[in-house]
């Protein structure tokens, strides 16, 4: 790999990989008419635990596209899922390439995204409506917006995006919210990713296949203020631990 991957990438946990296919099935059989393939993406495949998760754990027709922008992992994944469509690149040069054919196509969106800043990558996406500075920001916009109507995207995020109180994280919820409605959340532990103690969230959304204009009410107004665990608490997996992360943020055991 290359040597910035060595200490940056952190590829989603079999576990939790098993436990999307598992919600994802039951969600997709009710949106899904029999013999229909179902288009999936997954914009940062890494070495391709998602798609190794659906092949071994569910019978669901997928066509995959799988983006991935190490050539040590493109590579891998070229050989491992032999009738995908593999980009070897950044999400923002697929997009680029591709945006006349995938807007608003895909039935399945996953994804473990990247963060940090997007560096020169943040002009390839001709659109500037999604000039994120942040690739965790635009992975989620850019690959939702990706949807059909009723289309399911899945991500596991830091825990900022759902109950950050900062601007940003408002923004981002704002613009998000206003065309994908959030079905579900869980924060996960905060011992999955080896190495990091982050917190995460996996989200599953439904493309709303349309913007809303104009505020969110009843529910939907409270999570988009960010007050999802307060509504639901039983959805965060895990104790709040006497230890902190280096944020001063109590961890989830």
């Amino acid at each position: 790999p290359a040597s910035d991957g060595l200490i940056n990438e952190y590829y989603t946990p079999t576990l939790v990989c098993n436990e999307i296919v598992k919600a994802t099935a039951t969600l997709l059989r009710g949106r899904v008419k029999p013999g229909q393939r179902i288009r999936a993406l997954e914009p940062s495949a890494g070495i391709g635990r998602v798609p190794s998760a659906f092949l071994g754990h569910s019978k669901l027709p997928l066509d995959w596209t799988l983006v991935e922008r190490s050539d040590a992992s493109s590579l891998l994944l070229s050989h491992l899922f032999t009738e995908a469509r593999i980009h070897r690149g950044t999400f923002e040069s697929f997009i680029a390439e591709s945006l006349t054919e995938i807007v608003s196509s895909y039935d399945l969106v996953v994804a473990n995204p990247p963060y940090g800043g997007r560096g020169g990558a943040i002009t390839i996406d001709p659109d500037k409506d999604y000039r994120e500075t942040q690739a965790g920001a635009y992975f989620m916009r850019r690959g939702l917006d990706l949807l059909a109507p009723g289309g399911l995207g899945v991500y596991v995020v830091p825990r900022g995006f759902l109950d950050g109180t900062g601007k940003s994280a408002q923004r981002l919820r704002d613009q998000i919210f206003a065309r994908h409605h959030l079905l579900d959340a869980f924060r996960l532990p905060s011992n999955l990713f080896p190495g990091t103690d982050a917190v995460t969230d996996l989200l599953f959304f439904e493309s709303r296949g349309g913007e809303i204009k104009g505020s969110l009410s009843g529910e939907d107004e409270q999570i988009q203020r960010g007050h999802f665990y307060q509504l639901r608490p039983s959805n965060i997996l895990g104790k709040v631990s006497t230890t902190t992360d280096r944020k001063g943020r109590g961890r989830y055991v």
